[in-house]
């Protein structure tokens, strides 16, 4: 099944690419149902055979890891593909302005009143 959970999301995933050929909401929704099957289907193939060589006094220490290290993987995967596919103009847009020397507008001087 960790074959198959495989194939299905790299099918997903190759759908996913080919979006702008495909026609409207149904071209961005059938790729993401075959991507969440497949993932499905390897990571309970996979969590199967990672848990099937674990003593049983050990079983809840190991399962922590392997959530703790698919989470980690999530969000690490996550942040690279956010902080990559910003635009150079994106990027060049969120640094911070160059230091200017801040000068008086003209008519912005405080004048006395006669009083």
């Amino acid at each position: 099944m960790t074959i198959v959970g495989l194939s299905g999301t790299a099918a997903g995933s190759l759908m996913l690419a080919m979006l702008p050929a495909m026609p409207g909401i149904a071209g961005y929704i059938a790729p993401i149902v075959v991507i969440t099957a497949g993932y499905a289907l390897f990571q309970a193939a996979n969590n199967t055979a990672v848990m099937a060589d674990v003593r049983p006094d050990q079983r809840g220490a190991m399962s922590g890891v392997l959530g703790l290290s698919r989470n980690l993987g999530l969000i690490t995967g996550a942040s690279v593909m956010g902080a990559s596919s910003r635009s150079p103009r994106e990027r060049a847009m969120s640094r911070p302005p160059a230091r200017r020397k801040l000068l008086p507008e003209c008519g912005s001087r405080s004048q006395s009143r006669p009083g």
